[in-house]
């Protein structure tokens, strides 16, 4: 036999009002095709549920047993109604999220609050991943949406600048150009420098380089790495000074000191981007990728002085 919702409902109605007739109006029914369906119910079960009297009704223990089920399954199926029509919504579900370390510091803090308390119900899982890597995991569908810096243009997926910050100088606290308000990029003409990798940090590096090119400027390029916390520690141990992001300045590193860096006539912004797969039509993204264009701060547009 098959029980069906709208044969618990009218069960459910009888048995909390213990009256047919404010049941059926409680329905918005009559009471004789009430009477009909509990009754089919019943030769349904092959047990009595109700005792009927011209006075009363009454629940019997069979009764009181399908009561307590009956309150039971229409209350997880309203649930699992509700969870359907919110995920098809964007509001629940599972959102993979890829980022950078070094938008751990400021951009990815803000954008996961502000998110969190707009979506409570979406489950958020972070995974910290070079750009590279984002991107491979996107085209795999191991990601759902990245914060990334800019990675060569895949067919597979779709890109919008979400951020732009300042590149700044990072140099150990007793370095002479500490000393100054500001660095002007000729200074690092033969200066010891930390710079990035030209694989894994390949927006960087290529970055970095071409404002040295375009200035003429040649530093002596004692070490690279991938990402910028550990040139920053390069920096503290002082084997080197480095152009970073911004961001990477707001972790503190005892006995680095930074700087704004000053190029005239050449661009001194790193970009970080959301990056998502073509044709995801997703309601969960959708939502993910309006809130990040409008919730994100603003990078701030100063340093402090270490």
């Amino acid at each position: 036999m098959r029980l069906d919702s709208r044969q618990l409902r009218y069960f459910l109605a009888v048995a909390e009002e213990l009256h047919f007739g404010r049941a059926a109006a409680r329905l918005n029914m009559s009471q004789p095709p009430l009477s009909q369906q509990i009754r089919q119910l019943e030769e349904q079960l092959g047990a009595q549920l109700l005792e009927r009297t011209p006075r009363s009704v009454r629940l019997l223990p069979a009764g009181q047993v399908l009561l307590a089920q009956a309150r039971a399954i229409l209350g997880e199926l309203e649930r699992t109604v509700e969870l359907v029509q919110s995920t098809a919504r964007g509001e629940g579900g599972l959102l993979r999220l890829g980022y950078t370390a070094a938008s751990a510091f400021t951009l990815l803090p803000s954008l996961i609050r502000a998110y969190k308390q707009r979506y409570p119900h979406v489950e958020v899982v972070l995974m910290e991943l070079l750009s590279s890597e984002q991107a491979d995991a996107l085209v795999q569908q191991r990601l759902d949406v990245g914060l990334m810096r800019p990675t060569p243009a895949r067919a597979q997926l779709r890109t919008q600048t979400l951020v732009q910050e300042p590149l700044v100088l990072a140099l150990p606290a007793g370095h002479p150009l500490a000393q100054q308000p500001e660095v002007q990029l000729q200074q690092l003409h033969g200066q010891d420098l930390i710079g990035f990798t030209s694989t894994e940090a390949r927006y960087l590096h290529d970055l970095v380089d071409a404002l040295l090119g375009a200035a003429g400027v040649q530093p002596r390029v004692v070490q690279r790495a991938t990402q910028p916390h550990t040139m920053l520690s390069l920096v503290s141990a002082a084997l080197g000074l480095a152009i970073v992001p911004q961001a990477a300045a707001l972790a503190p590193v005892e006995g680095v000191a930074y700087r704004p860096l000053r190029a005239p006539g050449a661009a001194t912004l790193a970009t970080v981007q959301l990056a998502w797969r073509a044709g995801d039509e997703r309601a969960l993204l959708h939502n993910f990728l309006q809130l990040a264009r409008t919730a994100v701060a603003p990078q701030p547009g100063a340093i402090s002085p270490a």
